[in-house]
């Protein structure tokens, strides 16, 4: 396991612990960054050499990535943890996976305590902390930055359907944070202020939104206006059900991950990330996915009980929720 949220720490086979400093020296610790940066896929030698030198390689550049592999693989104790690929190298990922990886499979799970498993290896600082400016390393901050967003008000979401109002507000106050534009975080923390007696705390809130809103020229959506006037009049509002229902995304594009997963949780429902589909997936996924690339009619059974997303280019998020709201039997209103 090797974490990638604050400072570069790897556990070798032994047990022991490796730091920033215990990886042979800069360059070979750099070279280690990009190739994990790039999970599991392979880079080649001469993106390699730029990251390390940028426009002052050596001679013997080649052979003297092949020495810094040499080091790394001795530190790591399993020579088999960077693999030789055609005029490059890649991490095999299955033998040194990493805490980004690790929060991936929290956050698709949805529940409460996995969203809070996530959150708490994000909390553990700035991927890369030690070397937070190089190209990497700002690579995945920016892939990440809106994810534990997300992630936050995800939480928060399930948080207040479970009736923990102060946790959700937690939650929610993070994922606004580091997702300032996400309104149903807005609305979420209006919901759980209101719900655990702080109507002054809800109404502020609905105030940051319109003025983070107006600032980009827009208005608070129409159900968040509506749920502001229920809260002046001091309405009784109900907290929204939990629902079990989950949504099969069948991920085309690793970039539309987190907005899938915030469509889906805005519907209410839990998403399952599938990028590949083998037996264990079972026979239905495979039929409605054959069918969906064949052009023809998918399952109406399945369809109609499991929602099934295939995204392949930039979408609209409240189109695609929509979408899951009109396929379910029995849908609730999203919040």
């Amino acid at each position: 396991m090797v974490r990638l949220f604050g400072p570069l720490e790897l556990e070798t086979p032994t047990g022991g612990r490796l730091g920033p400093r215990d990886l042979g020296g800069a360059k070979p610790r750099r070279l280690l960054e990009v190739l994990l940066s790039e999970r599991g896929r392979r880079v080649s030698k001469g993106a390699l050499a730029s990251s390390i030198w940028d426009d002052q390689r050596p001679r013997s550049m080649e052979a003297t990535i092949e020495t810094y592999v040499s080091i790394l693989r001795k530190a790591c104790g399993d020579p088999q943890v960077i693999t030789t690929v055609e005029r490059g190298y890649r991490v095999d990922s299955q033998r040194l996976s990493s805490d980004l990886d690790e929060f991936d499979r929290l956050a698709l799970a949805g529940t409460l305590d996995s969203l809070q498993a996530a959150l708490a290896l994000a909390d553990r600082g700035v991927i890369l902390q030690h070397d937070p400016l190089t190209p990497w390393a700002l690579s995945l901050q920016e892939e990440y930055r809106s994810g534990i967003g997300r992630v936050a008000g995800l939480a928060g979401q399930r948080a207040l359907e479970a009736g923990l109002f102060s946790s959700a507000a937690n939650h929610l106050e993070q994922a606004i944070q580091r997702d300032t534009e996400g309104e149903q975080h807005y609305r979420r923390l209006m919901l759980a202020s209101y719900l655990m007696g702080d109507r002054s705390r809800a109404l502020r809130t609905y105030e940051r939104l319109r003025r983070t809103a107006s600032g980009i020229g827009l208005d608070p959506l129409p159900q968040t206006r509506d749920l502001h006037r229920r809260m002046l009049r001091g309405e009784v509002i109900r907290i929204p059900a939990a629902n079990s229902k989950r949504v099969l995304v069948v991920e085309s594009d690793s970039r539309y991950r987190w907005p899938l997963v915030q469509c889906v949780a805005a519907a209410g429902c839990l998403a399952e990330l599938a990028s590949d589909f083998s037996p264990s997936t079972g026979p239905a996924p495979h039929l409605t996915y054959d069918a969906i690339v064949a052009g023809i009619p998918a399952p109406r059974e399945h369809e109609l009980q499991h929602p099934f997303l295939l995204v392949s280019k930039p979408f609209s998020p409240p189109a695609v929720t929509d979408w899951i709201l009109g396929r379910l039997s029995s849908a609730t209103d999203a919040i």
